[in-house]
């Protein structure tokens, strides 16, 4: 797989083009810079000028730049090739995140739930606060998404076999001529079954968070 995403596409208008030419003036705080973009973006009657014409049909020629080649050995394991390219980029995403999205209290441990968080004054709730749990529920599902597709690409299972079980590969007499041979075991093994029954389904819940917050994986 060879992947180059290249960075969006910037938006150049009239209000752009007024702060380059007033690169003097604070474009936060002289008006100046503002009015000046105003008129160069807007006629008296609040039709466009040529120029915010002109901008709209450079940014229409603009366009991202997306190349992405697949290998066969690359869609033999889907899921994995995905884990690979995922797994870095929402660490990332969870160290530059500067919001959260909405996560459901049923998706989320009690402590977690906006019914265990301090209530919200009634000048709060008018002000559309929100609850003190409210980004660490964010962070919880992030994170076991994130924990999710970690497993991935590892061999989470053998911490889970206390013996590993060996098949007896001897040739029997017994066996000579038969079409179909009994398996039969060296080592039957012993594996911690309920703990690994429990990773998994913590894995099958972080993809299940995955695809229904998938909206949510912006910065």
């Amino acid at each position: 797989m060879k992947v180059y995403i290249g960075p969006y596409t910037s938006w150049i208008g009239p209000y752009q083009i007024a702060e380059k030419l007033l690169f003097w003036l604070d474009k936060d705080d002289d008006r100046r810079v503002h009015n000046f973009g105003t008129w160069l973006a807007d006629k008296k009657d609040g039709s466009d000028t040529v120029l915010t014409k002109f901008c709209q049909w450079v940014q229409s020629k603009k366009s991202r730049k997306v190349k992405i080649h697949i290998d066969n050995y690359d869609y033999w394991n889907a899921h994995n090739t995905a884990s690979l390219i995922l797994e870095p980029l929402l660490k990332k995403l969870r160290v530059a995140k500067h919001g959260s999205g909405f996560i459901d209290d049923e998706d989320v441990p009690d402590e977690l739930k906006s019914t265990s968080a301090t209530p919200l004054t009634e000048e709060e709730k008018n002000q559309g606060s929100t609850d003190n749990n409210f980004h660490a529920r964010y962070e919880w599902a992030l994170n076991e998404i994130i924990w999710a597709i970690e497993q991935d690409n590892a061999e989470w299972e053998d911490q889970y076999w206390k013996t590993h079980p060996e098949l007896d590969l001897t040739d029997y007499p017994e066996d000579a001529g038969k079409t179909t041979i009994p398996v039969r075991w060296k080592v039957e093994g012993e594996c911690d079954w309920e703990g690994l029954k429990a990773h998994q389904e913590r894995i099958n819940r972080g993809f299940k968070l995955m695809g229904k917050y998938w909206q949510t994986l912006w910065d």
